[in-house]
C-alpha cells in the first residue's frame, strides 16, 4: 500500500475518533486540517514510523 493511501486511512480513522469524541464541527474541521499538515510533512513515510524520540528530539 502507497504511502498516501495509508495516510489518507489515518486521517480518516483519526476523524472517526475524534468524532466519539463529541467535538464541536468546528473542532473537528481544526483538528483534522492539522493531523492532515502533520502527514504532510512526513509525506515520505508511514504514521506507525514517525516517533517522538526521533522526529522531535532538541538538541542539547
Amino acid at each position: 500500500m502507497a504511502v498516501k493511501e495509508i495516510h489518507e486511512l489515518a486521517l480518516k480513522a483519526y476523524l472517526e475518533k475524534i468524532t466519539l469524541l463529541n467535538y464541536s464541527e468546528s473542532t473537528l474541521k481544526n483538528y483534522t486540517n492539522h493531523f492532515s499538515k502533520f502527514l504532510e510533512y512526513f509525506s515520505d513515510r508511514k504514521p506507525s514510523s514517525i516517533t517522538k524520540e526521533r522526529d522531535y528530539a532538541i538538541p542539547t
